[in-house]
């Protein structure tokens, strides 16, 4: 479901598109899917949510842009797609730029890329949720992005989008199989923008595995206008 409300996302968003055709597009491609999966899904803990921050609002993620918001050339552009689905929660977010992608962006989007990996790779059973913040933070400061973060590593799902358990300094837990979590570090810039890919991450025994996919490299994520 979040697969196809992001594929529509990218698929629609070029310059001058407003967010409310984004948000109208990608609401409809995942309801439609829920609705063929769960037909009898409770339709009161069931909502869904698909759209992108512009460069020009990316820099903070807590921002929330208008319906009238429009998308822009260049980014980094940052797609954000969640929803509640009968009852539980899920997250799929991607940073992608349309057209060219300004050469000042390419270091923070691979030192992102650096960070997401170091998280996944530490997301295993038995791992303290704090020292994987820890880590993202120190890995992230090393490429001289450290006072450029402005949230936790990642956070649980459930019946919420967003709650414990958390990988974030100061929640010092282990990891266990069956949690489920985002790993989402981020990097944000004024005058720039922001970089962040977010995943819903199953803790198995063997390690964490991504329930949700969507392109990830700059490659990837750069489209023609």
């Amino acid at each position: 479901m979040a697969e196809a409300g992001h594929a529509k996302l990218l698929e629609l968003c070029r310059p001058g598109v407003p967010e409310g055709a984004l948000y109208a597009a990608a609401s409809q491609a995942m309801m439609l899917r829920i609705l063929a999966d769960i037909p009898d899904a409770n339709v009161m803990v069931t909502k869904v949510s698909g759209a992108v921050w512009p460069p020009s609002l990316s820099h903070d993620p807590h921002l929330v842009p208008t319906v009238g918001t429009a998308m822009e050339e260049g980014g980094p552009h940052v797609s954000i797609v969640t929803a509640q689905v009968d009852g539980y929660g899920v997250e799929l977010e991607r940073t992608f730029f349309l057209g060219a992608v300004p050469e000042a962006a390419k270091a923070p989007f691979a030192a992102m890329l650096e960070a997401r990996a170091l998280a996944y790779a530490r997301a295993r059973p038995g791992a303290d949720m704090a020292a994987i913040d820890s880590a993202v933070r120190k890995a992230i400061g090393e490429r001289g992005y450290g006072d450029r973060i402005l949230h936790r590593t990642g956070h649980g799902f459930g019946i919420t989008g967003h709650e414990a358990p958390y990988l974030a300094e100061g929640y010092g837990r282990d990891l266990e199989p069956g949690m489920l979590v985002s790993i989402e570090p981020g990097i944000y810039i004024p005058g720039l923008g922001g970089f962040r890919h977010s995943d819903t991450v199953l803790i198995r025994d063997d390690g964490g595995v991504s329930l949700t996919r969507a392109p990830e490299s700059l490659e990837e994520l750069t489209f023609a206008i």
